[in-house]
């Protein structure tokens, strides 16, 4: 693929997440969990609307070699947070997905 492709991908992928951490289906499975696990679903939703932001604004010429080398993390990744975001039953699943996506991300761009 090529740069601009891994990066509209990425992007379209965290603003799906986003819509999805949004929604009411993922909310009535986020009460069914822990204290922790909500905190950390905040904290992700925080961490991808973040995510998003920064691909949005990087200049693709100075991130271009970056989503090069991480081609192969950021489509594995992309890929199995769709099957997760699919099934929204096990929250804990849904964002240890999340999770690993936004690891790769931050290879790309600093996030935080």
């Amino acid at each position: 693929m090529a740069a601009n492709e891994i990066l509209n991908a990425t992007k379209s992928q965290l603003k799906k997440t986003r819509n999805v951490m949004l929604s009411l289906e993922y909310h009535l499975e986020l009460e069914k969990s822990s204290a922790p696990v909500k905190t950390e679903s905040a904290q992700l939703l925080s961490q991808v609307q973040l995510a998003y932001m920064k691909l949005r604004t990087a200049e693709l010429q100075e991130i271009r070699k970056k989503l090069e080398e991480n081609e192969a993390g950021l489509t594995t990744g992309i890929d199995v947070l769709k099957a997760k975001l699919e099934d929204l039953e096990n929250v804990k699943q849904t964002l240890a997905a999340i999770s690993g996506l936004l690891k790769i991300i931050g290879r790309v761009v600093a996030l935080v």
